[in-house]
């Protein structure tokens, strides 16, 4: 392999991969970044199976050998804390000193788990791109979820405008369907609107006279008396007798 003259400084690296940890050949923990630390303190000096479990690949039985193997592979690591933080990154085997580091970062899905996690943005290298994706994710979610309250509040709108037009019709449809005869004149005794029931009656009778309906509504308001609230009077058609209720509509 060949050689170069570059060396990192311990700082350096926890700078660069805050999430990092060596392992010696014993499989003891040496070092670890600053940032694992905060999440799974008080591990150095202790051995990797006792505060990771390697998920993926599957290994059994771990050893310094099949960790050396894993080089250059991605690798799940979880952590046993009480979190159970899931890292992805990977083994780097080195030959100079016989170490064996771990190089990655945490595997989050959303930004409510680096919340409860008491992760800062300053814990992640600055290259580090999780926190910010992440960030959009939640906006996302966040504005998905207003579009959605939006939608609702649209489609409620909607259904209550629906009712609203059902509740107008059934009461524009009433004097239609209403078996009784229904007839709206104006203040001349025009006919404005008449219902089918009233529409039937073609021929009346009133006080021994005969008109027809046109004719009888002119005579008809002559005799109202708009002062009153409401005026009665009967009609005989085609010898039935039929009885009149007449109230003024004013403007308002």
């Amino acid at each position: 392999m060949k050689k170069n003259n570059y060396s990192i400084s311990e700082d350096q690296l926890n700078r660069l991969f805050p999430f990092y940890f060596s392992l010696n050949q014993d499989l003891i923990i040496e070092s670890n970044g600053g940032t694992l630390q905060k999440i799974a303190p008080n591990i150095i000096g202790q051995l990797f199976p006792d505060f990771f479990t390697l998920q993926t690949p599957y290994i059994e039985k771990l050893s310094y050998n099949k960790i050396i193997k894993l080089a250059n592979k991605l690798v799940v690591i979880e952590c046993q804390n009480d979190d159970k933080t899931i890292l992805k990154g990977q083994f780097e085997y080195l030959e100079d000193t016989g170490k064996v580091i771990f190089l990655g970062g945490p595997w989050f899905h959303s930004i409510d788990q680096i919340e409860t996690s008491k992760l800062v943005p300053e814990d992640f290298a600055i290259h580090d791109s999780t926190v910010e994706l992440l960030q959009v994710v939640k906006n996302n979610e966040r504005e998905s979820s207003e579009i959605n309250e939006y939608i609702k509040i649209i489609n409620k709108q909607k259904s209550d405008l629906e009712i609203a037009n059902i509740q107008i019709k059934a009461i524009a449809l009433f004097p239609l369907q209403n078996p009784d005869p229904l007839i709206r004149i104006d203040l001349e005794g025009n006919i404005i609107l008449a219902n089918p029931s009233a529409f039937s009656l073609k021929e009346y009778t009133f006080d021994g006279k005969k008109y027809d309906s046109t004719e009888f509504w002119k005579y008809a308001v002559l005799l109202f008396d708009p002062n009153k609230e409401n005026y009665t009077f009967e009609v005989i058609v085609d010898g039935k007798i039929f009885s009149f209720k007449v109230f003024y509509l004013t403007n308002d």
